[in-house]
């Protein structure tokens, strides 16, 4: 029988003790307190020591009893990863605990809740616009815009599905204050229906039916009219992006790939190539020479140092491939980066960098 080989991290916090119910959460744990998990007070403070299988990424966070880890913020804190490649001690500076309440409020400037039909989809879209303060004070002047899925993890924590947010909102306040305005279109999409929209071909994943180049069409032939009709956008491809991650980077990818004429960028963050048996990638040759194209991955998407280091490469071979097509690619790899709205958030603006050309 094989034994996966065995190492030993030694954790240590930075913190005042508090109690003796300081426990790691990780998916070891099944994200909740364990006796197996819990620090020690030690006289050098608290102290943890743990076997895991050599290579593991572990994802963790810390909490004292009913109370989150917060951050610099005073926010929930994003989670930590542990790359196990060796025995090794770690340090943790813990800033201090929030009580695990419902997710935090976490809107910031001018956004719009909006419901449109859809007869591609034959269902109701909430729709989610983040307009910059410009588009008040200069009442003629039209701005480009970023179609982006998964709405509800855009702007607040408090709509997010796992408690943390792309912080889209405060990044596109501080372009814009940097004289860089951009009007951002979040859809929507209910977690029982996003396998169904994102993934364009035949999958296990939606039943093999897919719905993904109706959800295309929706957003080609409905909403983009209807965000035409409402708001001051450049309306010109150039002008136009659209952007996603993991299954949203699939289909954002193929809304390029569908619809050129309307997308003269797409934003391809963490995606899931190997849905479909990587047919993806299989595809690429549909791409358009003057389609823009912005790819990334964290180097720390996955449950092993070995898949994270394969899904690098994949996205790596996504960029060399577009490139070959003739299209213009930047690729950006997410350093200590996990599978997560925090990582997200810190690699957006580099782009909007990439779509607004600065």
């Amino acid at each position: 029988m094989f034994t996966p080989e065995k190492v030993t991290l030694h954790i240590h916090l930075t913190l005042d003790r508090q109690a003796e119910n300081v426990h790691l959460l990780s998916r070891l744990s099944q994200w909740k307190p364990d006796p197996a998990f819990r620090f020690e007070w030690t006289t050098g403070g608290y102290q943890l020591s743990l076997e895991v299988p050599r290579g593991l990424l572990l994802e963790c966070r810390v909490s004292h009893g009913g109370f989150e880890e917060v951050g610099p913020d005073g926010l929930k804190r994003s989670p930590r990863v542990i790359a196990a490649g060796a025995e090794q001690t770690l340090q943790f500076e813990v800033l201090g605990f929030k009580q695990d309440l419902m997710p935090e409020e976490t809107r910031s400037g001018h956004i719009e809740e909006h419901q449109i039909h859809s007869p591609e989809l034959q269902d109701e879209v909430k729709l989610l616009i983040h307009l910059p303060s410009q588009y008040f004070m200069q009442p003629e002047a039209r701005f480009p815009v970023v179609y982006l899925h998964d709405g509800h993890n855009l702007f607040d924590r408090a709509t997010s599905s796992f408690g943390f947010d792309w912080q889209a909102d405060e990044t596109a306040e501080r372009f814009a204050a940097e004289g860089h305005p951009v009007i951002l279109v979040g859809i929507w999409t209910r977690q029982e229906k996003r396998m169904d929209y994102y993934i364009p071909f035949p999958s296990r994943f939606n039943g093999f039916r897919p719905q993904g180049l109706n959800y295309l069409d929706f957003i080609v032939q409905t909403l983009k009219p209807w965000v035409d009709g409402h708001f001051r956008v450049l309306q010109d491809r150039q002008h136009t992006a659209i952007c996603g991650s993991s299954l949203g980077g699939i289909i954002s990818l193929y809304g390029a790939f569908q619809h050129p004429e309307v997308f003269g960028t797409a934003g391809i963050m963490s995606p899931a190539l190997w849905v479909g048996e990587y047919r993806a990638l299989d595809e690429t040759n549909q791409s358009r020479a003057d389609v823009r194209y912005f790819v990334d991955m964290g180097d720390r998407e996955g449950p092993t140092v070995e898949s994270a280091a394969n899904l690098v490469q994949l996205a790596k071979q996504l960029a060399l491939q577009l490139s070959q097509q003739g299209s213009e690619v930047e690729l950006l790899i997410g350093r200590d980066h996990l599978h997560h709205e925090s990582a997200w958030a810190e690699r957006l603006p580099a782009f909007l960098q990439f779509f607004l050309k600065i």
